[in-house]
């Protein structure tokens, strides 16, 4: 491989070739001459050049013609107009070489890294299951505002505020959260806020400890509670539609030894219009710890999440923009369809919460001698027995010293059925 430079005197027929410099090749001389790939510069040759039999016209130009065709390296990196040879580096980094730099910048030639490929979002209201992000990586698209059925995503850094006491940390989560959430609500779109991204989508993250999940958790259930005191139907809106916290892990440029694992910190708003109805939300958001806030109107508009602060402007949002929202929202579900298993959706929200109550939190379940399980009848409309053996099927893995089922239908569609069924399956797999 080599580098040919072809003058403007060259036949038409012969054009003007892309250049490329092999990573075996030797640095080109420092000279202050530029190449240029249209010809209309000088070069001098250098020695290596001269041995291996390449000639130069003084009449034409200079032409430099290597014996063997030139091919690309493996990289994707082409060279453009004209560059100064003193700034040509001696080779070029082929993609994929794990350089952590974002880009590179030579006098038209430009080296990504492969911290610049775009990361994929999580699925939107799912569980993080074979998902993880990577520190470095930008995710695909902008903060953005209420845009019917797709999602706004609003992106807080949050490393720094990881590392204050506790309740400045909950502070800052809940204030940046559920004012996202209110302003989601209202405008009846579908969102997600992020924590761990930077304001120009790049994947930062920050650490949190399996303790700190729970709490996380906790804090949120609890604000939601509290903070949307206005009425009962607002509450209970906001607890379906606002999705527990989910911790999406990030994968570390270095890893130290004895760090603790990081990870984005994602919360999914999910307006349905059973809940949702035609209420305008309100929430009361403190700004810091021991501190009461008036309840608030917030909208989500261009990327930003908005106050209303006056009365008119309260009035002018009931009266003449949430209804048409209202039935926005209403007509996407009836095109799209409605989330799966809408009326079973607090059964989903509270299996988590037994799982986390059980468990202390932890993964599994350790340090007891003598297990109880008490039960009482299931939500009503009772959910298909599928539905409860997907979700409650754990249990029978649990060696309980004693079960108290109050449900006077178990044994048709509660647990015992879902109990008797589960052992059944296993035992024909065994025999199978």
């Amino acid at each position: 491989s080599g580098v040919e430079i072809v003058s403007d005197s060259v036949e038409p027929d012969q054009t003007a070739k892309q250049s490329y410099m092999s990573t075996e090749n030797k640095s080109l001389s420092s000279s202050n001459n530029s190449i240029d790939l249209l010809g209309s510069g000088t070069s001098t040759p250098n020695r290596n050049e001269e041995d291996a039999g390449q000639k130069v016209s003084a009449e034409t130009g200079p032409v430099v013609r290597p014996k063997q065709k030139a091919e690309a390296p493996d990289a994707f990196v082409l060279p453009s107009l004209s560059l100064e040879a003193e700034d040509r580096p001696d080779r070029l980094l082929p993609k994929g070489n794990g350089s952590e730099s974002l880009s590179t910048h030579v006098e038209g030639m430009r080296v990504v890294g492969r911290s610049e490929v775009p990361e994929n979002f999580r699925e939107f209201d799912k569980e993080v299951r074979d998902c993880n992000y990577y520190e470095g990586r930008f995710l695909p698209t902008d903060e953005s505002g209420a845009d019917g059925p797709h999602v706004s995503h609003e992106y807080k850094l949050f490393t720094e505020a990881a590392k204050r006491p506790e309740d400045e940390r909950k502070t800052k989560y809940l204030y940046e959260t559920l004012r996202f959430a209110c302003g989601c609500l209202n405008e009846r779109t579908n969102g997600t806020i992020h924590f761990g991204v930077t304001d120009d989508r790049k994947i930062v993250g920050f650490e949190i400890a399996s303790p700190q999940k729970k709490q996380y958790c906790d804090w949120l259930a609890d604000a939601i509670e509290k903070a949307f005191e206005v009425s009962l139907q607002q509450r209970e809106a906001a607890t379906h539609c606002i999705r527990q916290p989910k911790f999406v892990p990030v994968v570390p440029v270095v890893t130290n030894v004895g760090q603790e694992a990081q990870y984005i910190l994602e919360v999914d708003v999910v307006p349905l219009s059973d809940h949702c109805k035609d209420v305008m939300f309100k929430v009361a958001v403190p700004k810091g710890p021991g501190s009461k806030a008036k309840p608030v109107v917030f909208r989500r508009c261009k990327a930003k999440t908005q106050k209303l602060d006056t009365q008119k402007k309260e009035k002018d949002f009931l009266d003449r923009v949430l209804p048409s929202l209202v039935e926005d929202l209403k007509k996407r579900e009836l095109i799209q369809g409605k989330p799966k298993l809408l009326r079973s959706t607090s059964t989903f929200e509270k299996a988590p919460k037994l799982k986390r109550l059980l468990c202390a939190g932890e993964e599994s379940l350790e340090g007891f001698a003598h297990r109880f399980l008490v039960a009482n009848g299931l939500e009503q409309p009772k959910p298909d027995v599928d539905v409860v053996k997907n979700l409650y099927s754990f249990l029978v893995d649990i060696p309980f010293a004693t079960v108290f089922d109050f449900d006077a239908e178990s044994p048709l569609n509660g647990l015992h059925k879902m109990y008797c069924e589960v052992i059944e399956e296993r035992e024909d797999a065994k025999v199978r």
